[in-house]
């Protein structure tokens, strides 16, 4: 009589608690809940901040022709020069581009934050090797590939080069005149000529 009445009070008990009785065992998947109870979040989950599509500008046929890439919104000067200095990528490079922007150039630096209101931005170049010496022609197109990528940004009007502190003239490929004004940076302007337009 009184296991009875213990097994009646347990039913009532369990009835009092709201949660429904099942006549067969069911599997919980242990994935489906986090120690806490809330639905648990695979911590291999890869996070992504917002993306933009820039232009790096590479040599092809001896002009110079934008490449799409696909990196971090806003990035600054520096990240979009190292991306060039990184070189085309195995695609790129079955497609026929090539990169002159290394040797002099691999060890340049650019500002890390993009001018708040247009304006040129600084590239720091290393101190010269003479063992590193470019031909004429592709130094032309080593400055023509940093600046047309740098001045693809809207805010970035010009590109000042600097050696040892002292901002340097460089040659240019649109002027009668082979080096850049002293003290005026250089523009996408200066190497026009030299670009050709990717087909849509």
């Amino acid at each position: 009589m009184r296991t009875r009445l213990l097994a009646l009070l347990a039913v009532l008990l369990l009835a009092g608690c709201g949660i429904p009785a099942e006549s067969t065992p069911r599997v919980i998947p242990a994935d489906s809940a986090s120690p806490n109870g809330s639905p648990s979040t695979p911590s291999s989950s890869p996070v992504r901040g917002p993306q933009q599509q820039v232009k790096i500008y590479f040599v092809q046929d001896k002009q110079i022709v934008p490449v799409l890439r696909l990196v971090t919104r806003s990035p600054s000067p520096n990240a979009l020069l190292g991306a060039l200095l990184n070189g085309p990528d195995e695609r790129e490079k079955a497609e026929g581009f090539r990169s002159v922007a290394s040797g002099a150039f691999a060890k340049a630096s650019a500002d890390q934050r993009r001018p708040p209101t247009p304006g040129p931005v600084t590239v720091k170049l290393p101190p010269a090797d003479a063992n590193g010496e470019q031909l004429p022609t592709d130094q032309i197109l080593g400055y023509a590939q940093i600046v047309l990528t740098l001045t693809a940004d809207d805010n970035v009007t010009g590109v000042i080069f600097v050696r040892d502190k002292q901002q340097i003239q460089v040659p240019r490929a649109n002027s009668n005149s082979a080096l850049s004004p002293e003290g005026q940076p250089v523009t996408a302007g200066d190497y026009s000529s030299l670009l050709k337009e990717a087909p849509k």
